[in-house]
């Protein structure tokens, strides 16, 4: 269901349940005016920077900032500190025959004579002149410098929360087929791009892509960086490795000295040799229900291969009947196979190849049985072993392994158990160390999720690096020869929000912790290439994105920018309330925000409606500064007050917090609502608790539909319930 669609079925849905309620004026034609005009006018009002910093010579760097209500690039001396314009903004606009409020790039490399700039609606590259400031388009030469380098080998994604773009742009002169890998290397196809064609395609840091022909043969593989960026198909063989004569042209995914490729078929498994120009099978016992399938994961010296076996997943159908189709009478039947609890599951298995023979072996699954799956795979440089952890069905077993190609064995590295359950979703991690035969693996067997140092040949723990009341996030960055981790962290600074994302440094063995940032709000940074100076932005709800420049112990340096809301707030803008009130146990803070109307009169009584979203993967109250909240500002037009809050059994908090969801995932954490909302209105009289509404989304409104009868039995009185998206 789209967005406008989505908001027509909750709004009408709010306004007929309620209009049995007396003295109720909510959904007016104006009402309705007003919420359809206001993003417009109040994203006009507020122009915000959406472009990564650049820092040009290790320390020196550009920015996006917003001055007099329109975004302009800036530049600061990494030495002297000053603060000038980066360019003639209005004469570049003039010679790219732009007006100047819609000169935006996805990307700048600026030197002492040029600027070179990305434009993201066409992936063009421009040249400007510094000194003149005109603008011409770049030659072929200088628009390479935008170019992601493929990548040697094909990987799966690593996981990332930051944001990044490619332009992917085909060279060819036929179709070609975009894939994502997932950090398994499974492929998920993103449509097909024509010749000559580019699309900018929004994903994550450290994601893989590629693209293949219409034959199935792979073009290219990159991997997004920080950076938007321009992956050219077929991509070009990188500069120091030249490319393979055409006689050594392999099909498939070829090994590391590309001297034989493993190919799935049919459900098994063939070998190309290059120097024979041969194919031949490696398996005949294949079969859909007991496939082998995926991608070879090759050893660096080319010697072995780790390949999957799978057992599909079963069938378990439901269906749906369209009562109104538009292009017959009769209603429609849809079918639709959706796995539920307990049902069997695809497993995959790992076996092991040995080359340039094929020979395959069976690797015993004795320490990883029932897989839910296997994932962070790892070949040591030498060779020597095949790293994975598996995460077994149930999510209360966690193990990293480790295959000895020389033997077929499999030795337990790390071995975790859990009375409740593991969150593979966000806590799973594990950074492999090999130059010292280390690694650093994330769990929360103290209540909290912190980071451990390993030794990866002993499978014996040093020691807990980081300890405290509050959750490791990710790393971020390790620099191994300081033995320092650069990490993301929640409620590191006790007298904040503990869902704001900081970041802090420390040392391999737990000492020196340093928070590197301040500021009262969720933070994002940009590191200098030298390490030497990062950029802070941080923001709230109710507090516009301040970026600041800090040096690497995290003093401030300078305050580079603060965005203003006056000309927003003229507009009618008015921020959500950070509102923090006890949850079920009178102990626990229960953190969420209440947005109101833009014409809101405290002298008057609003119905409340509950935007609900209590998944156990994450936590989904915002945190940080939006002009528009979408479809709760919507809401919230129409004569409501709208409140988002996460109630325990959501994420991002410690292991108690979050195992109230344990087999209970009906709680939806509605005790801790509850409670909520009672001391909100108790707050703020102009919140009517004899008039409440809830919906959601997907399992919010799930949510909704499930726990009409909590709310019915705990708050008493009459009720509106919207539910959208249920199942």
């Amino acid at each position: 269901m789209s967005l406008p669609t989505f908001r027509n079925h909750v709004l009408t849905q709010c306004v007929l349940l309620l209009t049995c309620l007396p003295a109720l004026a909510q959904g007016t034609k104006s009402d309705y005016d007003r919420a359809a005009t206001l993003d417009n006018r109040w994203r006009s009002a507020f122009a915000a920077p959406d472009v990564h910093p650049q820092w040009i010579d290790g320390h020196s760097l550009w920015y996006a900032s917003v001055i007099d209500g329109r975004l302009q690039y800036q530049f600061i001396d990494g030495t002297t500190k000053a603060v000038r314009p980066l360019f003639d903004h209005q004469a570049v606009a003039q010679s790219m025959n732009l007006a100047i409020d819609k000169l935006s790039f996805d990307r700048l490399e600026v030197s002492a004579d040029s600027i070179l700039a990305l434009i993201p609606s066409t992936g063009e590259v421009w040249n400007i002149n510094r000194s003149t400031s005109s603008a011409a388009l770049a030659t072929p030469e200088d628009s390479h410098r935008f170019n992601l380098a493929p990548l040697r080998r094909q990987r799966g994604s690593s996981t990332s929360n930051t944001s990044t773009a490619i332009i992917v742009r085909n060279t060819t002169d036929k179709d070609i087929s975009i894939f994502w890998l997932d950090n398994e290397s499974r492929r998920h196809q993103y449509g097909t791009l024509a010749p000559g064609a580019s699309r900018r395609q929004h994903t994550f840091v450290g994601h893989v892509w590629l693209a293949t022909d219409a034959a199935g043969t792979i073009l290219g593989t990159y991997a997004a960086g920080p950076l938007p960026a321009i992956a050219i198909f077929p991509a070009p063989a990188p500069a120091d490795e030249p490319a393979p004569p055409a006689t050594a042209s392999l099909p498939g995914d070829a090994s590391p000295d590309r001297a034989v490729s493993i190919i799935a078929a049919n459900h098994n498994l063939e070998i190309f040799t290059a120097a024979t120009n041969e194919k031949h099978a490696i398996t005949t016992d294949g079969s859909p229900q007991d496939s082998f399938e995926g991608h070879p994961l090759y050893s660096p010296d080319s010697k072995h291969a780790i390949v999957m076996r799978t057992t599909p997943a079963q069938s378990h159908p439901f269906y749906t009947v369209e009562s109104s189709p538009r292009d017959r009478v009769e209603p429609k039947l849809h079918t639709h196979e959706y796995l539920k609890a307990g049902d069997q599951i695809a497993i995959s298995k790992p076996w092991l190849i040995s080359l340039p023979g094929g020979d395959i072996k069976q690797i015993s699954d004795r320490t990883f049985p029932n897989p839910w799956d296997l994932s962070h795979h790892h070949w040591l440089p030498d060779s020597s072993e095949f790293l994975f952890v598996y995460n077994q069905r149930g999510h209360q077993v966690t193990r990293l392994l480790a295959i000895n190609p020389a033997t077929a064995t499999v030795r337990t590295i790390i071995d975790e158990n859990s009375p409740t359950f593991f969150d593979y979703s966000s806590k799973l991690s594990v950074t492999y160390l090999d130059a010292s035969q280390e690694l650093i693996w994330a769990s929360e067997r103290d209540g909290f999720n912190h980071l451990f140092l390993y030794d990866s040949h002993l499978g014996m723990l040093k020691n807990q690096i980081t300890h405290g009341n509050w959750v490791v996030r990710g790393i971020d960055h390790i620099d191994e020869p300081h033995r320092q981790i650069y990490f993301r962290a929640c409620g590191i600074i006790p007298s904040q929000d503990p869902y704001y994302i900081h970041f802090a440094r420390i040392n391999f063995d737990g000492s020196d912790l340093k928070i590197l940032t301040q500021g009262d709000g969720t933070h994002e940074v940009e590191w200098s290439p030298d390490h030497s100076y990062f950029l802070d932005r941080y923001s709230r709800v109710d507090l516009a994105p301040v970026l600041e420049l800090r040096s690497a112990d995290g003093a401030l340096i300078s305050e580079l920018s603060r965005s203003d809301t006056p000309a927003l707030t003229a507009a009618g803008w008015k921020p959500p309330e950070r509102f923090t009130a006890k949850g079920r146990d009178n102990k626990t803070d229960i953190y969420g925000i209440i947005i109101r109307p833009s014409n809101f009169d405290p002298s008057k009584k609003y119905p409340i409606i509950e935007n609900i979203y209590a998944g156990p993967h994450d936590s989904f109250t915002p945190k940080s500064f939006k002009v528009w909240y979408a479809h709760q500002q919507e809401l919230a037009e129409l004569g409501f007050i709208v409140v988002q809050l996460d109630g325990m059994g959501t994420n991002n908090r410690g292991r108690a917090f979050h195992d109230v969801c344990y087999k209970n995932l009906a709680d939806s954490g509605f005790p801790d609502r509850i409670a909520w909302i009672k001391a909100a209105a108790a707050a703020h009289p102009e919140m009517d608790l004899t008039r409440i509404g809830i919906y959601g989304g997907s399992a919010g409104g799930q949510s909704a539909g499930d726990d009409l009868a909590c709310l019915v039995s705990h708050m008493g009185r009459q009720r509106a319930v919207v539910g959208h998206g249920l199942g």
